[in-house]
């Protein structure tokens, strides 16, 4: 498991603060990140703690896992069900989208995810691509430090 993966689902950063009160733009002002971020850390935070796990371990990809922050408590105790029960049909990716809202489309001025983005900073290819080149940055889009280093800049 990476460390990284494991470090950044295992708290959701500014979830104290919300708690206390504090709007996520407050939140993101206090650790230096795009209100979008903080949604997104808020939105994998509030999945069950099996969820995260799960993905910690490497048993849940990363687009199942964005699906799942639109499930309610009770969809994704449902849905944690049927994966656990081995002859049954487990929805992932986007079947998982199609069973959460029952064929239903959402509104894209709403969605946390963008389906092309990648890693925490939500970053389009195109972008990634040119931060990886000009500040000399791994292969890996999803790792957390060179993620965060490219959206920043």
């Amino acid at each position: 498991m990476p460390r990284d993966r494991a470090a950044a689902l295992s708290v959701a950063p500014g979830a104290a603060g919300v708690k206390a009160g504090r709007a996520p733009e407050e939140i993101g002002l206090t650790f230096g990140l795009p209100k979008l971020c903080v949604r997104q850390v808020l939105a994998l935070g509030n999945l069950l703690p099996r969820l995260r796990r799960r993905y910690c371990d490497g048993d849940l990809d990363r687009v199942s896992m964005r699906r799942l922050t639109m499930a309610s408590k009770r969809q994704q105790r449902g849905w944690l069900e049927t994966y656990d029960t081995p002859d049954v049909w487990t929805p992932k990716g986007a079947q998982l989208k199609a069973w959460l809202f029952g064929g239903q489309t959402i509104s894209t001025l709403v969605a946390l995810f963008s389906t092309c983005a990648v890693g925490l900073m939500q970053l389009m290819p195109a972008t990634w691509a040119a931060m990886r080149a000009r500040q000399g940055l791994g292969d890996d889009p999803y790792d957390l430090h060179d993620n965060i280093r490219a959206g920043v800049a």
